[in-house]
């Protein structure tokens, strides 16, 4: 029954409610100077945020934000040293993100940089390139936060690091749900510090921690003016480029004769809106005999894996997982597909620069999927399609004329930033003030449509806010969020078993009243 089916899935509503509940119990413990369980609580209610899109920023959140920087936080008056830098970083992690850019155009600058990584996965394997070109440059310090500390001890041992450092500028390169470097911020606010927008699509804190936000297209400058209480005079436009330095070609699937399609990003961007972008597959594969298609991603392969049985397409559709050789991947590809119903960035970035055509498809009320906003020749191309026959039209013309598509992929090989200017530029809106927004594109956005999106990738295949919940409230979560403790049985188990026993239970019930 649909009634059942409600009890397994969350509505906004119960997201909203379990925001706002988790919001009341990070102010109480704030109130009985508890700020660890306080922190743990933001980060709890950040990820809830972050995961299902029903907003973008939370002034409430911003202030206690602030008030617990008040409360653990001595702050020093000390002499900030000019062109001295500190780079906070949530990533550490080789080609992703926005990392090494930002520590590349330091270099390049010859400025001082102290760089601090408090990722509580961070693991030197996987930093590599970032941990070579920063121990090669004499001017900068690395600083990896002893994952051990608490949250309170980190925040003071972060915010004494930056302290005797006495940078001249602070930058921020966070997850959305990273809070203990927003708390140092806070405390830090006789310098001017940039917080540079990795996720300007989806919520996050920050806002009263930071004195400019670093954006990298107009459509984030949007999102930031109509939805996180952020002024013109704030935002900073910085478009940015693609790492193309990586591991050594692993290889792929031998498909000599075929065209290969490339698509790839983290899995969940391609769930969801009724399983369309499963329906560009088919639409590829069914009309063109000799297309493959080849899929790089991490995340949850189930829904794949069942497309690929369910249609028969082992031969021709491949999983080829998380790939750090991806430049080398795209060397060998002929294709490249956006995901859908959310668009990569560094990855149509990654296309462009290896002059792999790209084929692109959304809906017109979603304008943070056009990929021509992440080039800089973008109102001169017109990538993606909002109609499906000029979409099935670009695929065939592609597919059929290897001419044809070599010369649109040399189109967007120059449509990227160089690094260089990327450097020059960056340095001029930081030290030179050389940068405006105010003559801006106003964009219509259809927020709810995003949220709608989030909430049924989440429910369908994520699960990540009821793992959130469990995990930050343990056994406590069944009766501070009970339907929750439903979505997880849900998940642990297959959800027809139990909307059954459930039915029996409905119908046991019924039986025994009428008795």
């Amino acid at each position: 029954s649909s009634d059942l089916n409600m009890m397994f899935n969350f509505s906004e509503n119960d997201i909203i409610s379990y925001f706002n509940k988790i919001k009341s119990l990070a102010n109480k413990q704030y109130k009985q100077a508890n700020y660890e369980a306080a922190i743990k609580y933001i980060e709890c209610a950040s990820m809830i945020a972050y995961q299902t899109n029903f907003i973008y920023n939370d002034q409430e959140l911003e202030s206690l934000i602030k008030k617990i920087a008040g409360k653990l936080i001595h702050a020093q008056i000390f002499s900030a040293v000019k062109r001295r830098i500190v780079f906070y970083d949530s990533s550490g992690v080789d080609n992703v993100a926005l990392t090494q850019q930002y520590i590349k155009a330091f270099i390049s600058w010859d400025c001082e940089f102290l760089y601090i990584v408090n990722n509580s996965v961070f693991n030197k394997s996987k930093a590599q390139n970032i941990l070579h070109t920063l121990n090669k440059y004499d001017k900068a310090e690395v600083c990896i936060v002893n994952n051990d500390l608490s949250r309170t001890e980190k925040i003071r041992f972060i915010y004494k690091k930056i302290a005797d450092f006495a940078p001249e500028k602070a930058f921020l390169h966070l997850t959305s749900f990273d809070i203990i470097p927003l708390i140092v911020y806070a405390a830090l606010y006789d310098i001017e510090r940039y917080q540079i927008n990795l996720t300007d699509d989806a919520f996050w804190l920050g806002t009263q921690c930071a004195d400019y936000f670093i954006e990298f297209r107009n459509y984030g400058c949007n999102v930031s003016l109509q939805k996180r209480f952020i002024t013109s005079e704030q935002l900073l436009l910085q478009p940015y480029y693609p790492i193309i330095h990586c591991k050594e070609f692993k290889g792929l699937p031998s498909l000599q004769d075929h065209v290969k399609i490339f698509t790839g990003g983290a899995l969940y961007k391609m769930l969801g809106d009724q399983n369309l972008f499963f329906d560009l597959l088919k639409l590829l594969l069914g009309n063109y005999s000799n297309v493959a298609i080849l899929i790089a991603g991490s995340g949850n392969q189930g829904p794949f894996l069942r497309f690929i049985r369910d249609h028969h397409y082992e031969d021709r559709v491949f999983l080829l997982g998380q790939r750090d050789d991806i430049v080398h991947v795209f060397e060998h590809v002929d294709i490249y597909l956006s995901s859908y119903p959310i668009a990569g960035g560094l990855m149509a970035q990654l296309a462009a620069v290896n002059a792999i055509p790209i084929l692109a498809f959304t809906k017109k009320n979603i304008p943070g999927n056009f990929v021509e906003s992440l080039l800089t020749c973008g109102s001169d191309v017109n990538l993606t399609k909002t109609d499906l026959s000029d979409f099935k039209y670009y695929a065939d013309k592609l597919i059929k004329d290897e001419n044809f598509r070599k010369a649109e992929g040399l189109k967007l090989k120059d449509c990227i930033i160089q690094p260089h200017e990327f450097n020059k530029h960056l340095y001029e809106i930081v030290f030179e003030n050389k940068t405006s927004v105010s003559n801006l594109k106003k964009i219509d956005i259809d927020y709810e449509y995003w949220s709608k999106i989030y909430l049924e990738v989440e429910n369908r295949f994520l699960h990540n806010c009821v793992y959130e919940l469990v995990s930050t409230f343990k056994f406590s979560m069944i009766y501070l969020f009970p339907k929750a403790t439903c979505v997880l049985l849900k998940v642990m188990t297959k959800k027809e078993t139990i909307i059954r026993i459930l039915q029996r239970i409905k119908k046991g019930y019924g039986l025994l009243r009428r008795n």
